[in-house]
């Protein structure tokens, strides 16, 4: 989908001949539009974040510690930890630095329970959940961990680019870039492709294009393309710019595999 915005695809077999792509979009907050008002300003006892000249680089303490392995499992609770005290023991169980221009403020708590051992990716979408309180969320790139404002799209620089094989080794909160060609399965003989878009809860201009492109290359090669799924944005999109009538688009999944 668009470039500028993160996506996963699951994809799976559910029928003879038929390929079905699940896509999904994180987006940890929908865009917003531009206030009439100027803002007012945040209360002098919780002050915004700002961004400093330079980031701050939070290092292993340890730096020949063990490579990052996300399925490593810890106890995971806080209470009442500075922020930057709750990113210092990210770093410590990991071994990847936090490097980052913004700082949280204030404390984070979570009571996990006790008996419970948490992956990596489950303390990262619970701290993920916590930091879009105060507009951020956690990015694990591939040698260290970034903060990046939640209600602007992210940069695509900033976003790691995994393979497919990789996707059960990230948490539900991570944005990351995967890039599923498909004129590589037209290339393998899937010439019946639904893409089931029910996650996907904004698509810009470039998305859009890249949408059309793959719709076209998969009719020059003897492939049918049909999207299922398609959210009430998604779907006001596509009838804003006309394209509701170039696709063939169904209510769900079953329907469009069944249209075959």
């Amino acid at each position: 989908m668009a470039k500028s915005r993160s996506f996963r695809r699951f994809i799976r077999w559910v029928a003879p001949g038929v390929i079905a792509i699940t896509v999904a979009i994180n987006l940890p907050a929908q865009e917003q539009p531009a206030p009439t008002q100027p803002p007012k300003p945040a209360p002098a006892t919780n002050p915004m974040p700002t961004t400093p000249a330079q980031p701050t680089v939070i290092a292993p303490s340890n730096p020949n510690s063990e490579p990052f392995k996300a399925d490593k499992t810890v106890s995971f609770e806080m209470r009442d930890k500075p922020w930057k005290s709750v990113l210092e023991w990210l770093v410590a169980e990991t071994g990847l630095p936090v490097i980052t221009p913004y700082t949280p403020t204030g404390t984070f708590s979570y009571y996990g329970n006790p008996k419970k051992k948490y992956t990596i990716p489950e303390v990262i979408d619970v701290i993920n959940e916590a930091l879009l309180n105060q507009k951020f969320v956690m990015i694990r790139r591939d040698a260290s961990f970034t903060l990046i404002p939640a209600d602007v799209p992210p940069d695509p620089i900033m976003l790691p680019r995994i393979r497919l094989e990789d996707l059960p080794s990230r948490g539900n909160t991570e944005i990351v870039q995967l890039i599923v060609q498909l004129k590589n399965l037209v290339a393998e003989g899937k010439k019946k492709i639904v893409l089931n878009v029910d996650k996907v809860k904004y698509i810009d201009s470039a998305g859009l294009g890249t949408l059309i492109a793959g719709h076209i290359s998969a009719q020059k090669q003897g492939a049918t393309l049909r999207l299922s799924n398609l959210g009430s944005k998604f779907h006001e999109m596509l009838q804003i710019t006309k394209l509701v009538t170039v696709f063939d688009v169904y209510d769900t999944e079953a329907a469009a595999v069944s249209s075959f």
